[in-house]
């Protein structure tokens, strides 16, 4: 297959019809770490002879077995056993096929060869596995005897007498033989004749695109893959277009980004660029070269292509809560769900004697060290984990963090009513009360003490599938962890100033509950905080029993990062110098890392994790939102000097520029690389928050560089990857459909319903966590961008959590939001003012290369006498040493002499969002806005209520809250104007 050799393409905008012959030439599914395709001569395995890969098989340890698939040899698997059961079991280890279809009525034929070292005996069955149990065929009476050392076959031919099974297992099983042999398996086989294979997927295609499309305005990139060898140069130039599918045609250039192996995807990749297309519509990209014709999937181009997807993503915290899902607010009635009545209510702690009668593994010490006085909790609300029913205070802090700083970053992207499923017109933002009930969860799992309990679990893992009203057996609260408790101190503190925020725009009983709330959070987040500091807390780890008997661990044992994040949070809503000591001492003080640097995800490429938490309390001091001031009247109040919220902006900005070089240097334009061979577990969450920070990279630097990488970040998320799958349910031709997850378990039967749209997948992890996600084998030699799965069992693949759906409704929300920010962002702009003679209220709004007084007035300096605002002066009779101001900032207003009239010109690019310290009394403030606004919205961009505006003026008129003659109703660009304050605030915009 040829290269691209050229660095220009022509895109033609063809009508699709045209090209209808070519449409079964779609591309090649086969690509490596794939599942193959069931259907060939009447074979129902996916995987029949081990040449490569184990997938979709799958090894089950038992009773107590362990063992491990070994290697790949002359087509067969080998499986080293070193116990096969831990109670005389017979069959304790089970070789899987999942997810086969047995239909009533057809003849099937099964076969298999099998040898061990020694003597064993083999047992076969085809069922549906557990909790609802059936079994469709099995040989008990008439098991197989492997002879040491000999290839043994075994074949049955059965006729399928039940009804029609969609999620039946073929088990190979063995066990009760002793310990410390080897099995190998090859040429499995289950065919038949008179099968109805019914082969709905959607091919692969090599044309990797964003399936659910693109902005107008962004940037729109494609990647083709030209397979894992050096293309060899051929005489052929190849022609890619882009066809419209309604039959609109049209011509553009397409550019040759960059063509290179891709060492992730272990893969030939060429990147082209159709950014020029513009219009709104759908299409599918056509590649022609060496007589081949292939297609890409179908996406659109749109500036609402964001918008569905947001709402959907916030969804997933309505159906993953512990209360009932109601069929009028869900996104298909099967949704739907009742509440789990032994997942609410009053729950005790972990006690001597569950530890006495549950295997906790190697960590039943470290529990039995933990275990403290009695506690019991009413819970009442909470959001389930992931696929399982856990509660975890941990897990649950980022992604409360996430959805709390949407709101301070976006305050009107989920507003009061915007959600079916909250309550309206109740002044408070639903995003806010989304999160709400986690917080109130974390709240109940506070002791007395200050401390948090770590998490609520059953003592073993829920059956698989099933709803949270089947789930029966005891939930118990786990012991406290200083990591628990610095999470919930964090997203206290973080909650409690944006209660105080509300309570102060609302009215009535309402501002009354919401200051009521930000006291609470307030006090329990500085009562976390001095339990985790004192000396008997501070080193309080969860245990890790490795699975055992049931619950994720979230065993954080470096938590000198949240220290830094909750003294962060605390900092920037009181202003205490305990936490601002805390902070300064911090070896992460206003620092944004590119690699993380410690726990699970040490060295890999990230902004911050449920284990690296350090980023978030950067990304909140770069915010400066306003905390308030407890000997004020609590009045809001900024606590981090400019020079603070300077130098962590840039440190974002900085680390933002690393992955930006990711992005630029791979097939797949990914923020992340692969480390030491592997992707992190969860690697899709990592692309997401990246792009949290690359947004906030944008919005302090207003380069389109970083609001182009988070596009890039999405379309990999949304199919642009060496999967060719989107990886967000709902979304896409080729889409995700089987997450881990115990209720959306379609993949098991149709009793269960598909998954809800808008989840987001864990993504390709080679760290070889669980036996489901790796019945590769060969994990380790695969690239790391292909080591995934699309099964319900894969856990370690196709997990979904509140943690990486929370960035996902971040990143969404925010494209949504900057729908427009591309067109003409980063582009000289030029703002005139006219000056009369005389002294005149002038501001910029634009951000130039230069902003020193001498470069911008150089050609003006012999009109100018004098430049002041309320802090300093330039004089131009002066000498340099004696002016106190150097240099004109953004936004704000200064009072300039001249004597002549002249128009003042300036260049630079757009003012980013942003904010502006204000102090009680007179300031001098500028328009951030390209056209004129009405002084309504000017107010609405101070952080106190209007009427502490008082007055607003320049030389053209004036502003008086509640005034009937004021003559000044609209805010115009370039002009500053005298605004008067009753206390200290922030103007944002």
């Amino acid at each position: 297959m040829n290269t691209f050799k050229k660095c220009m393409f022509y895109v033609l905008l063809l009508p699709i019809l045209f090209f209808s012959a070519c449409e079964n030439d779609s591309g090649t599914p086969g690509t490596p770490g794939t599942p193959g395709t069931p259907g060939e001569q009447g074979q129902l395995f996916g995987e029949t002879q081990f040449s490569e890969r184990v997938y979709p098989w799958i090894l089950i340890r038992d009773k107590g077995a362990e063992a491990t698939l070994e290697e790949l040899t002359d087509g067969s698997v080998k499986i080293n056993v070193t116990r096969d059961t831990r109670s005389g079991f017979e069959y304790g280890l089970q070789f899987v096929h999942p997810n086969l279809e047995i239909q009533n009525g057809k003849t099937y034929t099964l076969s298999f060869e099998v040898k061990a070292d020694k003597n064993i005996s083999v047992g076969t069955a085809l069922a549906r596995p557990r909790p609802d149990y059936k079994c469709m065929w099995n040989d008990w009476g008439d098991t197989l005897n492997v002879n040491a050392n000999q290839w043994t076959p075994k074949e049955v031919v059965f006729t399928m007498q039940k009804d029609t099974e969609k999620a039946a297992e073929c088990y190979i099983r063995f066990g009760g033989n002793g310990a410390n042999y080897n099995v190998w398996i090859r040429n499995v086989s289950l065919t038949s004749e008179d099968h109805e294979f019914s082969d709905d997927s959607v091919p692969s295609s090599i044309i990797r695109v964003n399936q659910l499309g693109y902005l107008p305005k962004a940037v729109k990139r494609a990647s083709i893959v030209l397979g894992d060898e050096e293309p060899v140069a051929g005489d052929e130039e190849p022609v890619v277009a882009v066809e419209e599918v309604d039959g609109s045609w049209n011509s553009a250039d397409v550019d040759l980004v960059r063509h290179a192996f891709d060492q992730d995807a272990g893969e030939y990749v060429t990147v082209v660029d159709f950014s020029s297309i513009e219009r709104e519509g759908t299409y599918k990209i056509r590649a022609s070269y060496d007589g081949e014709t292939v297609y890409s999937h179908q996406f659109r181009i749109g500036s609402d292509i964001y918008a569905d997807l947001k709402k959907h993503a916030v969804d997933y915290f309505y159906y993953n809560r512990i209360g009932e899902v109601e069929a009028r607010y869900a996104a298909r009635p099967d949704l739907a769900r009742e509440k789990g009545n032994n997942h609410t209510g009053t729950f005790s702690s972990l006690s001597s004697s569950d530890l006495s009668s549950n295997d906790f593994g190697d960590a039943a010490a470290d529990y039995q060290n933990l275990i403290g006085p009695s506690f019991s909790a009413d819970i009442q609300s909470g959001w389930y984990d992931a696929g399982d029913y856990g509660l975890y205070v941990v897990n649950g802090g980022i992604a409360a963090w996430t959805l709390l700083n949407l709101y301070e970053r976006m305050p009107d992207a989920f507003g009061d009513g915007s959600l079916p499923y909250r309550t309206s017109a109740n002044q408070t933002p639903d995003i806010i009360e989304v999160v709400d009930e986690e917080l109130r969860f974390m709240l109940a799992m506070q002791r007395s003490d200050g401390m948090v309990h770590h998490k609520i679990h059953k003592l073993a893992w829920s059956e698989f599938p099933n709803t949270p009203t089947e789930d029966a057996g005891e939930r118990k609260i786990f012991p406290v962890s200083t990591a628990a408790t610095l999470n919930f101190g964090a997203v206290a503190a973080q909650a409690s100033r944006i209660y105080m925020k509300l309570s102060k725009e609302a009215t009535g009983s309402s501002a009354t509950d919401l200051s009521a709330k930000a006291d609470q959070y307030l006090v329990a987040s500085e009562k976390a905080w001095s339990a985790a500091s004192s000396e008997q807390f501070r080193d309080i780890y969860a245990p890790n029993p490795r699975w055992q008997p049931g619950g994720g661990p979230y065993d954080d044992t470096h938590i000198a990062d949240e220290f830094y994040w909750a003294a962060a949070e605390l900092f920037v809503t009181t202003g205490k110098q305990v936490y601002l000591d805390y902070l300064q001492s911090s070896d992460y003080y206003l620092q944004m890392e590119s690699r993380l640097s410690a726990g699970e995800d040490d060295g890999y490429y990230g902004s911050f994790t449920w284990g690296n938490t350090a980023g978030m309390g950067t990304v909140s001091l770069s915010l400066a939102a306003p905390g308030y001031d407890s000997d004020n009247s609590n009045e809001p109040a900024v606590f981090v000097t400019e020079e603070m919220k300077t130098a962590a902006r840039n440190s974002i900005v900085s680390a933002a520029d690393v992955w930006i070089e990711n992005i630029d240097t791979q097939g797949y334009s990914t923020p992340i690389k692969a480390v030491d061979g592997s992707y992190p577990w969860g690697s899709n969450s990592f692309v997401l928050n990246i792009s949290i920070a690359l947004a906030y990279a944008f919005d302090y630097s207003a380069d389109i560089k970083y609001l182009n990488g988070i596009v890039e970040s999405m379309d990999y998320i949304l199919g642009r990857n060496a999967m060719d799958v989107s990886y967000i349910t709902g979304y896409g031709e080729r889409v995700v459909k089987n997450p881990h997850h115990r209720v959306w378990a379609n993949q098991l039967g149709d009793q269960f319903p598909e998954p809800a749209p808008g989840a987001v997948s864990g993504g390709p992890n080679n760290g070889g966590h669980c036996p489901y996600g790796y019945s590769y084998l060969r994990y380790d030699e695969i690239a790391p961008q292909k080591s995934y799965i699309d099964s319900i069992q894969a856990w370690s693949t196709n997990e979904i959590t509140i943690n990486w759906n929370a960035p996902l409704t971040w990143v969404t929300s925010y494209l949504d939001e900057n729908r427009d920010s591309f067109e003409n962002q980063n582009q000289n702009q030029t703002l005139s003012i006219s000056l009369t003679e005389g002294w005149n209220l002038i501001s910029i709004n634009v951000v130039p290369e230069d902003a020193s007084i001498t470069t911008l007035f150089a050609d003006y300096m012999d009109k100018v006498v004098e430049i002041k605002d309320n802090d300093g002066f330039y004089n131009t009779s002066q000498p340099a040493f004696f002016q106190t101001l150097t240099s004109l900032t953004p936004v704000r207003g200064y009072l300039i002499q001249v004597t002549e009239p002249f128009i003042f010109t300036v260049e630079g690019t757009s003012v980013p969002s942003d904010s502006l310290n204000l102090r009680s009394g007179w300031n001098m403030v500028g328009s951030p806005w390209g056209e004129s606004v009405d002084v309504a919205t000017f107010i609405s961009s101070f952080s106190i209520s209007s009427n502490l505006i008082t007055t607003i003026k320049n030389f053209d008129g004036f502003y008086e809250y509640g005034n009937s003659l004021n003559s000044l109703d609209h805010i115009e660009p370039g002009k500053a104007y005298q605004v008067y304050v009753e206390s200290d605030c922030t103007f944002s915009w």
